[in-house]
């Protein structure tokens, strides 16, 4: 834990000590995605959205690197800088942030997990390490292919340096519950359908799922002795797997390998090194499209874990382009996302005629806040600092929206809506007393009603108010006599907008 202290104050003195020119080969990339795009919109008859103004940008570019809103601060700093590179220098300061690992930590968690049955029964310490286990891949920036083979790999005690077999015991360790996992994870298939049956749309046979199940037999999952319940994970003797309902014994077998696996101390490290080679067909593709939808929100391939020829990209020629320059360089995840956020692409408005299929990428798609983002905005606009304390309350947060498949999927609806309204995290922060920011506004010295009502505007909509709400804003503090009580209901109002519960 204090070597992750230590290099998340490392990371962000990094974030704010200049960042340098997007580099000439990031940028042809970036450069080549946007015209492969502009030229499927032109086939389609669908012009592009205009950029974006900067203030839906930040708020855009923050939302997604980072996991919530920009401060007031932050935002009127941005939006007074006149320099022509500050998108490029703000997406480089906001990868290097700590927030921007944890953030992914937490999405990854969400997706390695998805297909757990009883997940939300999980133990907390458990979630608890592997979420520190990816924060650390993420902000070290590991390679992907790194990433993934520590988390096939995964032995001994789940402990805070081994919090990977976490991924492992809440698959139960079990073969078929581990291949379904790992081949939508890793591959980008689901192969779910052959367990009982020859896949009825795709090529998988039930002995394709069987055989990639038996890679997983050697696992063992027991009890750490140390009594903490937490487990621990070994390789032991592979037990024989057999096709459900059958006696036919399988041979273990990568998922589309024809041969079988060889005689190997651990079949699991063959699985890694055969998964994370630059020849695999599915590795690169499958971990581009899931960073092309943390940013777009959905992927290139859609839904992101069915790849096939029943489902094929929109934009073929970008997903071989970006998988491609991933695997040259290294699996940077930190690259990748650069070059994506520094597309005109990402940059599109999402106002506008919404006319033509979004899957053109034509303009930027609106999505509903997801439940880590809301709470983390609703904090950012309260001016609190990331707390032990916060992360407790995020999953309380989040688990009161179960209808959540995994975080492409997730729709706002009726639950979203009530709790903005009338939950307890509003509720405080709307507080006329003790909400920080109804106070700040408030005590302000020299603050006119015009300077306090563009500071609620800047904390929550990253914005400042048209020159009508501020006129109609202004109205209702000189009918109220109570400045603090007129100020949360402007704030309460805010914080119910669809403007405030979207990424956009």
């Amino acid at each position: 834990m204090r070597f992750l202290r230590l290099c998340s104050a490392f990371a962000a003195c990094l974030a704010f000590a200049g960042a340098a020119p997007l580099p000439d080969d990031e940028r042809a990339v970036a450069a080549k995605i946007d015209k492969l795009i502009v030229a499927k919109c032109g086939g389609a008859g669908v012009t592009p959205a205009a950029i974006a103004g900067d203030a839906e940008f930040l708020r855009r570019a923050s939302l997604d690197l980072i996991g919530t809103i920009p401060t007031a601060g932050e935002t009127r700093e941005f939006l007074a800088d006149a320099s022509p590179d500050k998108r490029e220098r703000l997406i480089d300061e906001l990868l290097l942030r700590p927030d921007h690992s944890t953030h992914l930590a937490s999405l990854w968690r969400e997706d390695l997990l998805a297909t757990v049955e009883n997940r939300d029964l999980l133990p907390p310490d458990s979630l608890r390490l592997l979420d520190h286990w990816l924060r650390l891949r993420f902000l070290r920036n590991d390679g992907y292919h790194t990433l993934a083979a520590g988390l096939l790999t995964a032995t001994g005690a789940v402990a805070a340096d081994r919090g990977a077999a976490v991924y492992l015991t809440a698959h139960q360790a079990a073969p078929e519950r581990l291949a379904s996992g790992t081949s939508r994870m890793f591959l980008g298939v689901q192969v779910d359908c052959a367990q009982c049956h020859d896949h009825p749309f795709t090529k998988w046979s039930q002995n394709d799922f069987w055989s990639y199940a038996a890679v997983f037999a050697q696992i063992r999952s027991t009890p750490d002795p140390d009594g903490s319940m937490l487990m621990r994970v070994e390789d032991g003797t592979a037990a024989p797997v057999t096709i459900l309902d059958t006696t036919q014994v399988v041979d273990a077998r990568f998922l589309g390998a024809t041969d079988a696996v060889g005689e190997t101390s651990s079949r699991r490290a063959a699985l890694a090194d055969w998964l994370t080679a630059p020849e695999n067909p599915y590795f690169a593709r499958t971990a581009v499209n899931r960073l092309w939808a943390v940013l777009f929100g959905f992927g290139l391939v859609h839904p992101i874990d069915d790849f096939g020829d029943h489902n094929a990209p929109s934009h073929p020629q970008v997903l071989n382009l970006l998988a491609q320059d991933f695997s040259r360089n290294g699996y940077d995840v930190r690259r990748l996302l650069r070059i994506l956020a520094n597309t005109q692409t990402y940059q599109r408005t999402s106002h506008g005629d919404g006319s033509g299929d979004p899957r053109l990428f034509a303009r930027k798609a609106v999505r509903p806040l997801s439940p880590r983002q809301l709470h983390a905005s609703l904090r950012t606009a309260a001016g609190l600092l990331p707390a032990p304390e916060a992360d407790v309350e995020a999953r309380q947060f989040v688990q009161r929206f179960d209808n959540a498949v995994s975080r492409v999927e997730y729709q706002a609806g009726i639950p979203q809506a009530l709790l903005l309204m009338n939950g307890d995290v509003v509720a405080s922060l709307t507080d006329p007393q003790q909400g920080r920011l109804i106070s700040a506004a408030a005590d302000a010295p020299f603050f006119s009603d015009v300077e306090r009502i563009e500071s609620l505007f800047l904390a929550t909509l990253t914005r400042l108010p048209t020159d009508a709400e501020s006129e109609r804003c202004q109205n209702l503090l000189k009918e109220d006599d109570d400045t603090r009580e007129a100020l949360s209901d402007i704030l309460w109002a805010l914080l119910n907008t669809s403007e405030f519960a979207l990424n956009h």
